[in-house]
C-alpha cells in the first residue's frame, strides 16, 4: 500500500494497493480532497500490520479561512472506511502499524490560537478504537510555519515504537509511555534520517561527517539502548 503524488482527476494524494500483479488506485474511496477549499489536502503517510490492517492519515482544509481537520481511513481487506482522527490531531504527518496496532504522529492546535502541540495516537483495530498518547512536549511550533515535531515513527510491536526527532531527542512508547532514548551521538554533522522495527529491535540510518564528507551511519536499538554499527566503505554519500 502506497500514497501516490497528484492522485486522479484532481483528487489529491490518494492510496494505491499491489496485489502482486497489478496496482489498483482507490482514489474514489480515499480521496477527500473534491470540493474542499483551496489549502493543505490529502494524504501523508500509510501503513499496514497485515493484509486486514491499514492506516491512512493526512490533512484536508475545512473551510475558507484555511482551517485544518486530520482524518484517517483505515483498510479492513475489503475496503476503506473513515476514522475520526481530527478530534484527537489536526495534522497528522506519520503513522506505523504492526499486527492490529498502528501509532499516528502529527500535531494538534494548543488552546492558544497559532499554537501548535505535539500529538500522537494509538489505533487498535480489534476494538477499533482511538487512544490519545501524546508526548508533553510544550508548544512546539507557531500554526503559521510549516509545523512538525518528529521526523520518523516506526514500531516493531504495540510495546516498541521509536519516534526520530531532531528537534525534540528520539523517543521510544514502551505501550504505556514514552522514554527518552537519545541516539549514540556521532559527532557534528551526522544526522539519523530513517527507521524501521521489529519486535523490541530497531535500525536507523543516515549519516555522519568525516574531514568534509558525508559518509553512511547506522545505528541498532537493542530495547534499551544505541549502538554505532560498523558499516562499509566506500561509503560516501551524494
Amino acid at each position: 500500500m502506497v500514497i501516490n503524488g497528484p492522485g486522479e482527476n484532481g483528487s489529491g494524494s490518494v492510496a494505491e494497493s499491489w496485489n502482486g500483479r497489478t496496482w489498483h488506485t482507490w482514489w474514489k474511496d480515499t480521496s477527500l480532497c473534491l470540493g474542499n477549499p483551496p489549502g493543505t489536502c490529502g494524504q501523508v503517510d500509510v501503513s499496514c500490520g497485515g493484509p486486514t490492517n491499514c492506516l491512512a492519515v493526512g490533512t484536508v482544509t475545512t473551510d475558507q479561512v484555511g482551517d485544518q481537520a486530520g482524518f484517517g481511513l483505515v483498510w479492513d481487506g475489503t475496503g476503506w472506511r473513515r476514522v475520526v482522527v481530527q478530534l484527537l490531531m489536526n495534522a497528522p504527518s506519520a503513522v506505523s502499524c504492526v499486527g492490529t496496532f498502528c501509532m499516528a504522529l502529527g500535531i494538534s492546535w494548543g488552546e492558544r490560537e497559532n499554537l501548535a502541540m505535539a500529538a500522537a495516537i494509538t489505533w487498535n483495530a480489534i476494538t477499533g478504537s482511538l487512544t490519545d498518547v501524546s508526548p508533553d512536549l510544550g508548544v512546539v511550533c507557531s500554526k503559521s510555519g510549516v509545523c512538525t515535531w518528529a521526523d520518523q515513527v516506526s514500531c516493531g510491536s504495540a510495546q516498541n515504537c521509536m519516534v526520530l526527532s531532531s528537534k525534540y531527542g528520539d523517543l521510544a512508547w514502551n505501550g504505556t509511555r514514552w522514554t527518552p532514548a537519545p541516539a549514540v551521538s556521532a559527532g557534528r554533522g551526522s544526522d539519523l534520517r530513517a527507521i524501521s522495527c521489529h519486535r523490541s529491535v530497531c535500525m536507523a540510518v543516515g549519516y555522519r561527517t568525516v574531514r568534509g564528507i558525508q559518509m553512511t551511519l547506522a545505528e541498532l536499538w537493542n530495547g534499551t539502548s544505541w549502538t554505532i554499527l560498523h558499516t562499509p566503505r566506500p561509503s560516501r554519500v551524494p
